[in-house]
């Protein structure tokens, strides 16, 4: 038997076992399938509203980390505002003690004068 021969014999022995599938399952592969495809939609759908979600949930994450971020650099300029001023009045404070020390040392001179 050639190469043509053998290939027309598979194909045949195929439709003759598609036909004995038919006569014994008849029905019920073709339910089974019709399921099958049912199943193969419904997974496709819940894949599809899955991304969704995904993706909505790291659009918000995005967002709430930006404005979290927002939030402590609003907060370190207030805190560098803060600590520059309490740092202008030290240094004013400091200013003080040194004019109240020769203030003093002024009068500790002309007591004794």
């Amino acid at each position: 038997m050639n190469k043509a021969e053998e290939k027309i014999n598979s194909v045949e022995k195929d439709q003759k076992i598609e036909a004995i599938k038919e006569i014994i399952f008849g029905e019920n592969i073709k339910e089974i399938e019709k399921e099958f495809g049912d199943t193969k939609v419904l997974i496709q759908q819940q894949r599809d509203q899955l991304s969704q979600f995904i993706e909505q949930t790291k659009k918000e994450l995005e967002k709430s980390i930006q404005l979290m971020k927002d939030d402590m650099n609003r907060q370190m300029e207030s805190m560098r505002e803060e600590m520059s001023q309490r740092f202008s009045q030290l240094h004013d404070s400091s200013a003080d003690r040194r004019q109240l020390g020769k203030m003093l040392e002024d009068i500790g001179k002309n007591l004794q004068a």
